[in-house]
C-alpha cells in the first residue's frame, strides 16, 4: 500500500469499506464486530491507530505494534472467539510519523455466513453505511438460507400442480418448450407425467410473466417496422430485449424464502426500476463478465432457459447491458446490496447517444463493461470521423442545426447550472422529453459539459458550455428576458 493509498483511506473518512481503531496499546473489542460486518457484507479495511474525535479524525499511531498486531491476528483464529477463521492482509504503513496497522478484512464465502462472535450467533455483524450493526433475525435467516448446503431453492417441492398452475400456464409453458429447437416433444404424455419430469417451483411464474408483459406492453414504444425479407409488420418493442431480461432476472433470482418482502417493478417518464430480496451470489463485476455463475433458485433457471429466456447461464445483465447501449441510452445502473439482502437494476432513459453515434458505435463493437467509457471514447471518435462526414464539421454545420431549446440551454449555461437552475431559466416545470432531448444532444457535439462526467447521474452534476460552444454562440443574439 502506497502512502497515496493512505491518505486516501484517511481523507474518505468511514464509510461501508473502512473503519478506524485508535489501538495505540491494545485491540478494542469493537474491532472484532467491524470483522463480522465486513465478512458478512463486502468486505473492508481496519485501520488500527486512528483516533476519532466526532467527525474529525487524528492519527495518533499504534504504540506497542508487535503486541497489538500479533493479538488481534491470534484472536481471528480462535475458534472460541470468532465462527470462522478470517484470514486477513495485513500491512505495517506510515502518516504523519506514526505506525498504522492496515487490515484487509476479506467478505467470508456464502457457505461460511455469517460471521459470529463468541459463538453466539446472534452476535452477527453486518455493514451499513459507517456503522456494525448486529443483525436482526430476519437478516440471520437469510445469511443463513443463502449458506445451507441442501439448497432450499434447489430442490423440488410436493405440492399440488392443480393448485399452483391452471391447464392454460402449463400448456402455455409446453408451447414455449417444444417450440424451441432441440427440445423434447411431449405429445404422448399428460400433463401430471410432463410436469413430473420437469422443474416444479413454489410460485405460479407462467401467469406472472404473461401479466408482466401484458403491462409491458401498455407503455412500451412499438415502432411502425416491415421486415425486408418477408415484407410483414414487425411489433416487437425497440426495448424488448433489455426488459425481457431484467424481467427473467428478477423472477428467477429473487429470495422466495423471504416472505416480509415482494419484488417490484417501477416505470416512471425517465427510467424503469427492478428490485427483489436476494442479493447475487457475484459481484456486480463479475456478473458483466462471459462465464458461469452461482445463481439462486437453479431448477428455475433452467426451466426458464429450456423455452429460450435467460441465457448466459442464468444472467441476462450482458443482453440488458448490450441492449440499452445499441439504443444509445446511459449504463443501466446495478445495486448488489448485500448488507439488505437485495438487488436492483435501474434503466434509465436519458439519451447520451444519437442515430449516428450509435451507428459509429456499432462500428467499433464497443463491451459492455466499457460502457460508461461510451460518452468519452465515442465522442472523440464521432469528431473525428461520424459527426464530421455527417455534419461538414462543427463551425460549418453545427449552428445551422440548433433549435431554439438549445440555443436557450447554450446561453444558459454560460454560467455553470445545475438541472433544477436550467429548468427554471427555461421556465420549464419538469425534465420535458425535449429538453432532455435537447441537454443530450448539446452534450455529444460537445457544446456542453458535465462537470462529473464519469457520473452522469449525479445529484450534484452540473453543466457549463464548453469553448465550442461558446465560438458557436457567438452566432446568434442572445434572446431578451
Amino acid at each position: 500500500m502506497t502512502e497515496a493509498d493512505i491518505l486516501q483511506l484517511l481523507n474518505q473518512h468511514e464509510w461501508k469499506d473502512v473503519e478506524f481503531k485508535q489501538a495505540q496499546k491494545a485491540v478494542p473489542k469493537s474491532a472484532y464486530e467491524s470483522v463480522s460486518a465486513f465478512a458478512n457484507t463486502e468486505g473492508g479495511h481496519l485501520v488500527f491507530g486512528v483516533k476519532k474525535d466526532g467527525s474529525d479524525f487524528d492519527v495518533v499511531g499504534v504504540i506497542d505494534v508487535d503486541k497489538v498486531q500479533n493479538d488481534f491476528l491470534t484472536t481471528l483464529r480462535k475458534k472460541e472467539k470468532i465462527s470462522n477463521i478470517i484470514e486477513v492482509k495485513e500491512g505495517l504503513e506510515q502518516s504523519e510519523g506514526n505506525n498504522l496497522l492496515i487490515f484487509y478484512i476479506p467478505e467470508a464465502i456464502r457457505a461460511d455466513k455469517p460471521v459470529y462472535l463468541n459463538g453466539d450467533i446472534k452476535r452477527s455483524f453486518l455493514r451499513k453505511g459507517a456503522c456494525d450493526v448486529k443483525c436482526s433475525d430476519e437478516e440471520l435467516k437469510r445469511l443463513l438460507n443463502d449458506a445451507s448446503k441442501e439448497r432450499y431453492d434447489g430442490n423440488t417441492l410436493d405440492y399440488d400442480i392443480g393448485k399452483c398452475f391452471s391447464s392454460n400456464d402449463i400448456a402455455w409453458y409446453r408451447r414455449q418448450y417444444e417450440g424451441k429447437a432441440g427440445n423434447r416433444n411431449y405429445a404422448g404424455l399428460n400433463d401430471e407425467g410432463r410436469w413430473h419430469d420437469r422443474t416444479v417451483c413454489d410460485y405460479n411464474l407462467m401467469q406472472t410473466w404473461t401479466a408482466i408483459m401484458e403491462w409491458y406492453y401498455r407503455f412500451a414504444e412499438v415502432p411502425f417496422e416491415v421486415d425486408p425479407k418477408t415484407m410483414q409488420r414487425r411489433d416487437q418493442p425497440v426495448d424488448y430485449v433489455a426488459f425481457r431480461e431484467a424481467i427473467v432476472n428478477m423472477l428467477i433470482h429473487q429470495d422466495y424464502s423471504d416472505h416480509t418482502r415482494k419484488p417490484v417493478i417501477q416505470n416512471y417518464s425517465d427510467l424503469t426500476r427492478f428490485w427483489n430480496p436476494g442479493d447475487a451470489f457475484a459481484s456486480v463485476s463479475d456478473l458483466l463478465e462471459p462465464g458461469e455463475k452461482e445463481t439462486r433458485n437453479p431448477l428455475i433457471v433452467t426451466a426458464f432457459r429450456r423455452i429460450g429466456f435467460s441465457e448466459n447461464a442464468g444472467w441476462g445483465l450482458r443482453d440488458v447491458f448490450s441492449s440499452w447501449r445499441d439504443l444509445g441510452h446511459g449504463p443501466p445502473e446495478l445495486i448488489n446490496d448485500k448488507s439488505k439482502k437485495a438487488f436492483e437494476l435501474i434503466l434509465s432513459e436519458d439519451i447520451l447517444l444519437s442515430e449516428d453515434q450509435i451507428k459509429f458505435q456499432k462500428t467499433i463493437d464497443v463491451a459492455p463493461v466499457m460502457k460508461q467509457k461510451i460518452k468519452t471514447d465515442v465522442h472523440d471518435g464521432v469528431h473525428d470521423g461520424v459527426h464530421d462526414g455527417v455534419h461538414d464539421g462543427v463551425h460549418d454545420g453545427v449552428h445551422d442545426d440548433l433549435n431554439d431549446t438549445e440555443k436557450k440551454i447554450l446561453f444558459a449555461c454560460k454560467k455553470t447550472k445545475s438541472t433544477s437552475e436550467l429548468l427554471e431559466e427555461l421556465e420549464y416545470t419538469s425534465r420535458t422529453r425535449n429538453y432532455r432531448a435537447a441537454l443530450s444532444q448539446l452534450i455529444d457535439n460537445g457544446l456542453i459539459l458535465m462537470t462529473e462526467p464519469d457520473k452522469p447521474r449525479s445529484k450534484s452534476q452540473k453543466y457549463i458550455i464548453s469553448e465550442k460552444g461558446m465560438e458557436i454562440l457567438s452566432n446568434f443574439k442572445e434572446p431578451n428576458d
